[in-house]
């Protein structure tokens, strides 16, 4: 019992120091990343023009990668706003009806991002391919083919400022959708 917690205790110690090493300062390896901030602008249209919307929120973005040197990585990225909308319709008797919920509307798939100088201070464009996503109270879920691009600063080792669009489209019970958003936010990364 006692040999099968030195053995249990010494894979542990040897698991965590590995991944500690992981995490020197040096974009070279795993890269993970999660932001905070804002969108102000948050378009999609059902369809019909008149269906138009266009609304600002609190945004968030996660990645997940490989740098496979100190400019280039390979990673996923996960952008996603939350808004309120104010949908005004005309009922059946001309009254107006007002709608009021919270959506959320967001881009998550594979990309690239380049930056122009090692890790500290550097300029950084990404773009990636993905699937665009969309939750609505009168479509519930759905998602569509997506792009995205973007691009910041990294201001200091493992704090950026990052700007991105994304857009897609989709269809939903016979109808077409298309969605777009624009995000600011502050990305605190590991490397």
């Amino acid at each position: 019992m006692n040999r099968l917690k030195v053995i249990l205790t010494a894979v542990i110690v040897l698991i965590l120091a590995s991944q500690a090493s992981a995490f020197d300062g040096k974009r070279k390896g795993v890269v993970l990343g999660l932001g905070l901030g804002f969108s102000p602008w948050v378009h999609g249209s059902l369809d019909d023009p008149e269906e138009e919307s266009a609304q600002g929120g609190f945004a968030g973005n996660v990645i997940a990668g490989y740098a496979l040197s100190e400019k280039d990585v390979v990673l996923v990225v996960h952008d996603g706003v939350f808004y309120t909308e104010t949908i005004y319709r005309e009922a059946l008797d001309g009254s107006l009806s007002k709608t009021r919920d919270t959506d959320y509307q967001g881009f998550r798939g594979i990309g690239y991002r380049r930056y122009m100088d090692p890790a500290g201070r550097s300029l950084f464009v990404t773009a990636a391919l993905g699937e665009q996503r969309a939750s609505k109270e009168e479509t519930g879920f759905i998602s569509g083919f997506g792009l995205l691009v973007g691009g910041g600063i990294e201001f200091t080792k493992h704090l950026e400022f990052y700007a991105s669009y994304a857009a897609g489209t989709a269809s939903h019970d016979a109808h077409d959708y298309t969605f777009s958003q624009f995000m600011l936010s502050f990305t605190g990364v590991i490397y």
